[in-house]
């Protein structure tokens, strides 16, 4: 190889490495893609999120854990167009020409967050609000004795965190000017299901 293109290569796998570490992923439409230190997962996101359905993803390794190969980084580029066929058939032909084993296996759709799904945190003088897509938690900042707090109900809960999160989203500027008691009675007119306590029991 030449030092040109030795150079270039060099200039190439820079620019890739520094857009994406070990331990880092990125989302699509269609994929999730997590670069691990020793190999890279793509996970298929049709059905994230779905109760009853499985979400399917591939598992391919490397030997090296000091960086990616370069074939690594051909796919990566490739996956920001593919969907999960396109994807799993790319990885099928790098495990072949290199020699590894490519491992398939799935997650329960429902634990699987769904593209674009990104933690809500809101901080008002009033209340703090987290959510994600396994829970969601409302604080009463200005009860201090009682602590009250709203978390999922224990039954049909978990449906209502997705409603949650929609309507936090849909309801961001106004919800910035309601107390404790205000958004519990929107969330129930908004039907989520929610269970509130004293947090200082």
């Amino acid at each position: 190889m030449s030092v040109l293109r030795k150079a270039a290569m060099a200039l190439k796998n820079a620019t890739r490495t520094a857009k994406m570490r070990f331990g880092e992923e990125f989302e699509t439409e269609h994929l999730r893609v997590y670069l691990g230190n020793l190999g890279i997962r793509i996970t298929d996101l049709t059905n994230a999120g779905r109760r009853g359905k499985k979400v399917d993803y591939l598992y391919l390794p490397w030997m090296d854990s000091g960086r990616p190969p370069e074939y690594i980084w051909d796919l990566i580029d490739n996956l920001h167009r593919a969907n999960f066929a396109t994807a799993k058939r790319l990885a099928s032909v790098i495990a072949r020409a290199e020699g590894l084993e490519l491992y398939e296996n799935d997650y329960r759709g429902v634990d699987v967050t769904p593209a674009g799904f990104k933690p809500v945190k809101m901080e008002t003088p009033e209340v703090s609000i987290q959510s994600d897509y396994q829970k969601f938690i409302i604080s009463d900042k200005l009860d201090i004795y009682n602590r009250d707090t709203c978390i999922p109900a224990l039954k049909g809960g978990k449906a209502s965190i997705k409603v949650f999160y929609k309507w936090v989203q849909d309801n961001e500027s106004s919800i910035r000017r309601m107390t404790f008691n205000q958004i519990l009675s929107e969330m129930e007119d908004a039907g989520i299901k929610f269970h509130r306590f004293c947090g200082m029991d």
